[in-house]
């Protein structure tokens, strides 16, 4: 799980240099903890026309992805790394 001072310095440079380099907005989540939560978000993304997600969420990316493929959804992973799928 990333910390919160980590996800909060993100923000800051998502709001501070990209969201004024390439004028996109961002919508944040409340605390995601599973993959049915972050599934539910993703649902209500694609519903209002979200191109894409940054997550923070780190397991259960097997649950997550097709979701997002079904959806065409780009998925972008804010911090970790990803061993194998």
């Amino acid at each position: 799980m990333v910390n919160e001072a980590e996800v909060r310095a993100f923000q800051n440079y998502l709001e501070n240099y990209i969201d004024i380099t390439f004028l996109v907005d961002f919508i944040y989540s409340t605390g995601i903890l599973s993959a049915e939560d972050e599934i539910t978000f993703i649902e209500e993304l694609h519903e209002k026309g979200v191109k894409g997600i940054i997550s923070f969420l780190s397991t259960d990316l097997e649950q997550v992805l097709p979701v997002c493929e079904e959806y065409g959804t780009y998925y972008v992973r804010g911090s970790g790394t990803i061993s194998r799928l």
